[in-house]
């Protein structure tokens, strides 16, 4: 699966982010897009290179959802029943709950 980049204004596709899973969720920073994944992982892509820049792991199932909390930090949901917090540009986990 994929997440794309898009021009508003010329429609025009500028970056396809692409992984080995299908994209479950998306959030974006400045110059950053992350991306959850149904391999359980979470992938920041830096928007100009379209290099994945960091992978993050740490739930047990898919990655349902994701949250930016300020300008470095976001949360993901998990079908594994979990909420795990994370920081910018580190692999950093902040915090973890169980539901």
């Amino acid at each position: 699966g994929t997440a794309k980049l898009w021009n508003l204004g010329t429609g025009d596709c500028i970056r396809t982010f692409d992984a080995t899973s299908g994209v479950t969720s998306i959030v974006c920073f400045d110059t950053i897009v992350v991306c959850g994944y149904r391999d359980f992982t979470i992938r920041a892509w830096d928007v100009w290179t379209g290099l994945c820049v960091k992978v993050y792991t740490g739930h047990q199932e898919w990655v349902t959802s994701l949250c930016a909390m300020g300008d470095a930090n976001f949360v993901s949901g998990s079908a594994d029943a979990t909420a795990k917090m994370w920081s910018l540009p580190g692999s950093l986990l902040a915090r973890s709950a169980s539901f």
